[in-house]
């Protein structure tokens, strides 16, 4: 009885075994195919060969078409592999194309391209007071202080702070992070 009862259970534990191997290799292709979760190395100037993987621009990931000698994103010789990371794009221009990703610079503030369209970065702050005719600054210091970047220097009014609220940053990026899981989901 026993005998009976441990072969029933061998069974069902490489069925089980089987489907888990199954689903280890389909996510292994998920992953590999959006460019998630691995690590590409860095594209370099020379040749590429067809099926080569690198990452290129900060944190994108291409594979090569075809035999290559040609920077990955600027033609038809890689395929960009899923929608993650970052690439600072030409400046904004009327029917200029831009992808998931893409950073550009449109009227002296910086978007990111999302699956929605553009969204807001970083915008130009209001104008500051004219600083002191040959006089520089000095950093003191650089630290991040909840979801802000404070920069403290020292210049011809004293030492103060000068402070960046990253947390437009920090939500766009989840935004950007949403849209490109949605788009993979919706891909599959």
């Amino acid at each position: 009885m026993l005998e009976a009862i441990g072969g029933v259970l061998g069974k069902e534990l490489q069925r089980r075994d089987r489907r888990l191997q199954a689903l280890e290799a389909r996510l292994d292709e998920l992953m590999r195919s959006s460019g998630g979760g691995v690590d590409l190395p860095t594209w370099t100037l020379g040749v590429h060969r067809v099926g080569s993987r690198v990452q290129h621009y900060l944190g994108q990931c291409f594979e090569a078409q075809v035999d290559t000698a040609e920077e990955p994103g600027t033609g038809m010789d890689w395929r960009r592999l899923g929608t993650g990371g970052f690439r600072v794009a030409q400046p904004w221009s009327e029917g200029r194309s831009y992808a998931i990703g893409d950073l550009v610079v449109k009227d002296f503030s910086t978007f990111i391209t999302t699956a929605s369209g553009m969204a807001l970065l970083a915008a130009r702050g209001p104008r500051g007071e004219p600083g002191t005719p040959g006089v520089g600054a000095q950093v003191l210091g650089l630290k991040v202080s909840g979801s802000r970047l404070v920069l403290t220097v020292r210049d011809a009014r004293g030492e103060h702070q000068l402070a960046v609220d990253l947390f437009p940053l920090l939500e766009q990026l989840g935004e950007a992070v949403r849209d490109t899981l949605r788009i993979e989901s919706a891909e599959r």
